[in-house]
């Protein structure tokens, strides 16, 4: 299944998630953290949503300025970061 995590303290998770990140956990695995609200369950619903209000935003962003604003768009998972520095630091996950 597949959750969300809810915890900033980066040594909760020794598989190096971090806060938002989406994950997959076996539900006996995800129990106690559920009870703990470290984790929530995410659903496709959600990721659905997400990116439709992304794409309003971006159309909002069009809107104002008249013009469409660079994206940096990763070739590999479709990530859109804020600049092209991030998008080359975001590209090196990829290796």
């Amino acid at each position: 299944m597949k959750f969300r995590i809810l915890t900033h303290d980066r040594g909760r998770w020794g598989e190096g998630w971090q806060f938002g990140d989406i994950v997959d956990i076996d539900h006996e695995a995800a129990r106690v953290p559920l009870e703990n609200r470290e984790i929530e369950l995410f659903t496709e619903v959600e990721a659905v949503a997400q990116i439709e209000e992304l794409d309003e935003v971006k159309s909002l962003a069009v809107e104002e300025n008249g013009k469409p604003e660079p994206t940096f768009e990763c070739g590999v998972c479709g990530k859109i970061c804020a600049s092209p520095l991030g998008l080359s630091a975001h590209k090196r996950s990829h290796k």
